[in-house]
Parts: structure tokens; C-alpha cells; sequence
């Protein structure tokens, strides 16, 4: 797990990036608790030219926002 700044996480040794798609967010109740929750959309890449995308469900946890579940789509 990591934790984004400013959107993005980068380990430079191993050439690691990873960093929020700021073009996809819905927000909705996701999970039935009254409170809403949003789906986003993270992207991985390893220093080549691949790419992977996740779906991550974030909640919010005081003035910051946590991870739920991540999947690779």
C-alpha cells in the first residue's frame, strides 16, 4: 500500500509511479451506510511503456481519504 500526495507516489529506485486518473470519479453510497463513498481510478506504471489500472473505493476518515478495495480492470 501506498499513500498518494498531490495525486501521485513515485519510487524512483525501483521506477515505480503510480498516480490518480483525474478524469474519472463517481460518488455515490456505496456501501448503504448513509455516508458516500467514491470509485477511482489509479494508474501503475513500472517504467516502461505498460500501464496498469486500478479501481479503487475510497471513503472518507477525518480529513483524509481511505482505501476500501482495489482491483485491476
Amino acid at each position: 500500500m501506498v499513500t498518494l500526495k498531490n495525486g501521485q507516489w513515485e519510487d524512483r529506485a525501483g521506477r515505480i509511479r503510480v498516480t490518480f486518473v483525474r478524469d474519472f470519479l463517481v460518488t455515490g453510497d456505496l456501501n448503504a451506510d448513509g455516508i458516500a463513498e467514491a470509485a477511482v481510478l489509479i494508474a501503475e506504471s513500472g517504467g516502461g511503456t505498460g500501464e496498469n489500472i486500478y479501481l479503487a473505493l475510497v471513503e472518507r476518515a477525518g480529513t483524509r481519504l481511505r482505501n476500501i478495495a482495489t482491483t485491476l480492470v
